[in-house]
Order: C-alpha cells, then structure tokens, then sequence
C-alpha cells in the first residue's frame, strides 16, 4: 500500500463500489457492509427490499 492508499478511508476505499438507485437507495451491500462504509442503514432493510427506479427488484 502507497502512502496515498494508507491515507485513504475505509469509505474512500469502498465509497466508489457502492451502486444506488435513482432514489439514493444502497443496492448491492449487505446493511454491514454499508455500516463499515459509513452509511445510515436500518435494522430491518435488505437486499429484497431495494426496487429499481422502474420497480424491478434488484438481484
């Protein structure tokens, strides 16, 4: 790891992998993983409860 690297944040690190809705929901972390990422999750949210912007559920 580069100094550059070291400074960084686990956010910074796993901020750009994070994919949202159009409705600025998280899709494709687990409620841990976007802890860790220094996102608000609730207890009760899960991956099946996340829709597309079209409706879709997200797999």
């Amino acid at each position: 790891m580069n100094s550059a690297e070291s400074n960084m944040t686990l956010r910074d690190r796993v901020g750009d992998k994070l994919l949202r809705s159009e409705r600025g929901e998280i899709i494709g972390f687990t409620p841990l993983e976007a802890r860790l990422a220094g996102f608000f999750v609730e207890d009760s949210m899960s991956v099946d409860d996340v829709e597309d912007s079209d409706g879709e559920e997200t797999i």
